[in-house]
Parts: C-alpha cells; sequence; structure tokens
C-alpha cells in the first residue's frame, strides 16, 4: 500500500521553485511589466507610446502561436527542456527589447519575451506538475501560479527603481541574465519524470497496489444476488448465450 512522504520532496520543490520563476517571470516580464517597458523604450527610440504598446499586442498574439508550436516539442523532447529552454528564450528576449533599435526589433524581442513564457510556464511547467504530481497536482499548481503574483508585487516595483536608476538598457540586461541563469539551472537539474530521478509520483514510498476500482454497475451485482456474467456482454464469435439469471 503506498504511503505519501510529507511535502513534495526535494527534487519536488526544485520543480516547484522553477516553475514559481517562470510565472514570476511571466508578471514582470510581460503581464504587467510592459507598463514599465514600454514608456521606457518609447522614450529610448522616440517614437509615440501607442505604437508601442500596439507591438506589445501583437506579441502577445504571436506568443499563443509560439506556444502551440511548442506543444509539439513538448513531446518530442520533454517538457523539462521545453520550460528551460522557453525561460533562457525570454530572458535574452527580454535583454532586446530593453537594447531594441527599432520597432521591428523590439516586437520581434518581445515576441521572444510573450511566446517563451507563454510555453515555458504553461506549456512546460504544467506538463511536468502533472507527470510529477498527478494527485496532488492542485496544491503544486498552486504554489507555481503564486509567481504571477509575486511578479507583479516585486518584480514590477523593482523594475520602475533599477529603470529610474540605470536606465532600461542597462535594467533589462541585469533582469534577462538573470532569468537566462534561471533557465540554465532548470535545464541542468529539471527531469520529466519523477522516474529519472528513481521516485514516485506524488512523492509517495512505493506504487500503488490497490486494485483498480470496478465500474459502478459490477459493484451493484452482488448486491443484488445476480452473477457478474449476467451483465457480462457478449464477445464477439462467441455462440453460446449468458447463463440465465
Amino acid at each position: 500500500m503506498e504511503q505519501s512522504k510529507r511535502g513534495f520532496g526535494f527534487w519536488g520543490w526544485i520543480l516547484l521553485i522553477f516553475g514559481l520563476l517562470v510565472f514570476f517571470s511571466n508578471g514582470g516580464f510581460f503581464a504587467d511589466g510592459t507598463n514599465v517597458i514600454a514608456p521606457a523604450v518609447a522614450a529610448r527610440l522616440d517614437v509615440d507610446q501607442s505604437i508601442i504598446l500596439t507591438m506589445n499586442s501583437v506579441a502577445g498574439v504571436i506568443g499563443v502561436i509560439i506556444a502551440i508550436i511548442a506543444g509539439q516539442f513538448n513531446q518530442r523532447i520533454g517538457p523539462a527542456k521545453v520550460a528551460a529552454g522557453c525561460l533562457i528564450l525570454a530572458g535574452l528576449g527580454h535583454i532586446a527589447t530593453g537594447n531594441a533599435v527599432s520597432v521591428p526589433m523590439y516586437l520581434i524581442a518581445m515576441c521572444c519575451v510573450g511566446g517563451g513564457l507563454s510555453a515555458g510556464s504553461f506549456v512546460g511547467v504544467g506538463t511536468l506538475v502533472a507527470m510529477w504530481f498527478p494527485k496532488k497536482q492542485g496544491q503544486a499548481m498552486s504554489v507555481v501560479a503564486m509567481g504571477s503574483n509575486f511578479g507583479t508585487m516585486l518584480f514590477v516595483p523593482l523594475l520602475t527603481v533599477l529603470n529610474g536608476s540605470l536606465g532600461i538598457a542597462l535594467t533589462s540586461i541585469i533582469c534577462g541574465l538573470a532569468a537566462v541563469v534561471v533557465g540554465v539551472l532548470g535545464a541542468i537539474l529539471l527531469r520529466d519524470t519523477p522516474k529519472e530521478r528513481g521516485l514516485y509520483p506524488d512523492n509517495v514510498t512505493e506504487p500503488s497496489s490497490r486494485p483498480a476500482t470496478p465500474p459502478r454497475l459490477l459493484r451493484w451485482i452482488p448486491a443484488a444476488g445476480l452473477p457478474p456474467s449476467c451483465c457480462a456482454p457478449r464477445r464477439h464469435g462467441c455462440a453460446s448465450s449468458p447463463p440465465a439469471c
């Protein structure tokens, strides 16, 4: 009989912390951070702020397409590599947004940010949580999803302070490199399944040996005093009929 350990385990927490940081980056780099980035980039490029905001909207749509494409790679190379690679892509894209020399360059960079974070969080991290914690998925995702709130509460004010003191170009380099480092660490430490770490899903000590629960109709048969064969479907090609009830 399976016995669950307390919590998510060491490697489980490594996964959850990484996922939290991906969602943290999503809130800071793309969802709410654009309110800080857009005015700074518009001033740097000497264009109207509405143009940059329009580019953000276009990047959001393209980001969804990138996330759909990432779903195909998710099946081929595994969610761990997808999540880590997408965070690295988003970090490099964030560096490019603050150092863009033209509006098209900013658009391409923001597509990398939006697509990388959308794919990394919902496709990569979401799949990893489902594979590592199939019975604790709700608890695990609640930990991971807190990253978005922390990104809004903590990262956006930090981005504002850094932008005011260092400028958007240097600020984006610092924050983007931090995301790249986390992505590289994720590529090294994360595994697609707990089995690759010699563990069982949901941080249990042994796999479940509980027999599968029969369908509800079959559970009613013994209580009614009927042999199970009465309700068994006739096999194809079998001339004999089930015994009379």
